[in-house]
């Protein structure tokens, strides 16, 4: 699924699954940010997770097997 980032419901989509993220973190309220630049790799806070995420777009989950049967 694409959805352009400069849409309203791709900043909705991004706030929410933030907001859903942030209810299970114990890291200090930090958490791998899924956005291109940190790939996963860099730990966030939430308001950086949803800057991050819409200026620069998620990883491609296939890169990491998600959604070829290996999730």
């Amino acid at each position: 699924m694409f959805i352009c980032r400069n849409t309203k419901e791709y900043r909705e989509g991004v706030k929410k699954f933030v907001e859903n993220a942030t209810l299970n973190v114990e890291n200090q309220g930090l958490m791998r940010c899924p956005c291109k630049k940190c790939q996963n790799l860099c730990h966030q806070n939430g308001e950086t997770i949803v800057l991050h995420l819409l200026k620069d777009g998620w990883i491609c989950l296939t890169l990491l097997g998600y959604g070829m049967g290996n999730s």
